[in-house]
């Protein structure tokens, strides 16, 4: 708000007498543009002088105390007449223009005022692990048991279903389960921030257009195909430490490995009552990896189109896995866990160490 002086001027009338007339004219700067005159007249006694002299336009000289008081009192009672007039000349015409411009007061609070938040990155809510046997993949899956209270996720046991309708750990699954599948971890309201890991081939996300797709990566254990293959040959037969007292399928056949390649690659004769454990040690087994990362597809097991598998693996792989890890280098693959996926892996590390 501005306040222009017009005029002060002075005005004998009488030789001791003083009567001075104000006239104070005043707008304001924003849209509201009016103009108030207020006249005040009053007259000071024959104590005052007024000198017109002065390049101020007032001089007032030789004045009491008590009549200086009563001056600052009066013109302060004209501000205050004045300061209420404008308000009333600005205030709003009808309610809905009082809450236009009480609107407008609250936006622009908002604005000036609410704090600047950065957006936080958000990491993959959804970790699908589709583990290879004999990998070291049940002692991940142990891993991710120990990290779920300390860093606040889900670690989720997928068991897949077979055609014939029982479950287990088929790698292929029907088509409608695979959509039905990405979509339940995607949109649900209590798993939102999981690993689910299994025995299953990768499932393409693009391929089912699941919505919410950037929401899921993939993460993977490989090994030394030989190794791997050693190692898939015993426990079928002995089982393992995670859970003792197992009979496994495969138990009946007591041969070592080097026997059952000499029977199904070398020159020893095929006996009928261990041809069905020769799979166990054959070409078939050892391909197992490829397929894991081929996908949902009949042909990434089928020996004929093998190189067609292995060029499906290589492109999912650089496409959905974040992380591949090599058996035989697992601290680094745990320590690579941790860089990438820190609010799952978070000092995953130092607990390893120990």
């Amino acid at each position: 708000m501005v306040f222009k002086t017009c005029s002060v001027f002075c005005k004998v009338t009488k030789k001791q007498d003083l009567q001075i007339k104000c006239c104070i004219r005043f707008s304001h700067i924003h849209k509201f543009k009016k103009t108030l005159a207020v006249y005040i007249l009053f007259s000071i006694s024959k104590s005052f002088r007024c000198s017109t002299n002065n390049d101020m336009g007032l001089l007032i000289q030789q004045s009491s105390v008590r009549h200086v008081f009563v001056v600052l009192v009066i013109l302060t009672l004209a501000v205050i007449t004045l300061g209420t007039g404008f308000l009333r000349s600005i205030r709003p015409k009808s309610a809905q223009s009082q809450t236009i411009l009480q609107n407008d007061l609250r936006d622009k609070l908002q604005t000036d005022f609410q704090p600047q938040i950065q957006p936080e990155i958000q990491q993959n809510s959804v970790i699908l692990y589709n583990r290879i046997p004999k990998t070291g993949s049940t002692t991940l899956a142990n891993i991710f048991n120990g990290l779920t209270t300390k860093n606040k996720f889900w670690a989720v046991n997928i068991n897949s279903s077979y055609p014939s309708g029982s479950f287990g750990n088929a790698a292929v699954w029907p088509a409608g389960e695979q959509r039905e599948f990405l979509i339940n971890i995607t949109t649900s309201k209590i798993y939102k921030k999981a690993i689910y890991h299994g025995h299953f081939g990768f499932i393409s996300p693009e391929r089912w257009q699941v919505p919410n797709a950037n929401q899921i990566t993939y993460i993977n254990l490989i090994r030394n195909p030989l190794d791997r293959l050693l190692s898939y040959y015993y426990f079928v037969r002995n089982g393992d430490n995670f859970r003792k007292g197992l009979k496994r399928g495969h138990a009946a056949d007591k041969r070592s490995i080097n026997e059952c390649v000499a029977e199904t690659l070398g020159d020893t004769p095929e006996k009928k009552s261990n041809r069905k454990f020769n799979e166990d040690c054959s070409v078939k087994t050892i391909w197992k990896q490829v397929p894991m990362f081929c996908g949902q597809f009949t042909r990434c097991n089928d020996p004929s189109s093998r190189e067609w598998a292995y060029n499906q693996a290589v492109q999912n792989l650089y496409k959905r896995y974040s992380v591949v890890g090599y058996t035989e280098k697992y601290f680094q693959f745990i320590e690579l866990l941790e860089d990438t996926f820190p609010s799952f892996f978070w000092k995953q590390c130092r607990i390893h160490r120990r």
